[in-house]
């Protein structure tokens, strides 16, 4: 399903899969699914077509549409094909909420797909809805007592984007906060003492 536009040529997009959930075994009469979204970056392309790549037509659902995978031979039917495209150490992206454009998340693609899904198995006489999670708010304890002092020697490492305070004064600040542990400035990872090591 098309998501947003990534400039020029190509067109982000979520695939969504659907994968047999963990507590699904054969014979239950109740079958569960996982709905999985993954985001795709599209772009057109022009014939010749190699047959042996796989091409995509693009198919306008109400105000929506998305990309279908063509059939061999048929591309040279379709006004405008599309391939997947990807670039090497940079995966396609779709944010999950986008505020901007709220029909450009992932979430509420999938959220669309699921209920045009139940829609869709309901005219097939398949009775199927959505599983609902409920989360209670967990009671914090009224005393946490963490024996910080085992860890000894503490490694913090400076991974901000923007130093705009030393970092030795902010290991100067943990040192006077716990006096049982000793603080260390580490100018590479690699060098963190056996006991612990934060990152700042």
């Amino acid at each position: 399903m098309y998501a947003r536009s990534g400039g020029g040529d190509f067109l982000y997009c979520v695939e969504v899969e659907l994968k047999g959930a963990p507590t699904k075994t054969e014979g239950t009469p109740t079958q569960e699914f996982r709905i999985v979204p993954h985001a795709r970056r599209f772009g057109r392309v022009e014939p010749p077509y190699q047959p042996s790549r796989p091409l995509f037509g693009k198919r306008a659902v109400g105000n929506k549409f998305f990309f279908m995978h063509l059939k061999s031979g048929v591309a040279e039917q379709e006004p405008a094909v599309y391939d997947i495209v990807t670039f090497p150490g940079r995966r396609a992206q779709v944010k999950y909420h986008d505020p901007r454009d709220p029909d450009a998340g992932k979430g509420k693609i999938v959220l669309d797909f699921i209920q045009q899904f139940l829609v869709d198995l309901k005219e097939l006489g398949i009775t199927g809805h959505a599983k609902e999670r409920t989360f209670t708010r967990a009671s914090p304890p009224k005393h946490v007592d963490l024996p910080v002092q085992r860890l000894g020697l503490v490694g913090v490492y400076d991974n901000r984007l923007q130093r705009a305070h030393l970092l030795a004064d902010y290991v100067d600040l943990f040192n006077s906060m716990s006096p049982g542990v000793h603080f260390v400035a580490l100018d590479d990872v690699r060098n963190a003492p056996s006991g612990a090591y934060w990152y700042y």
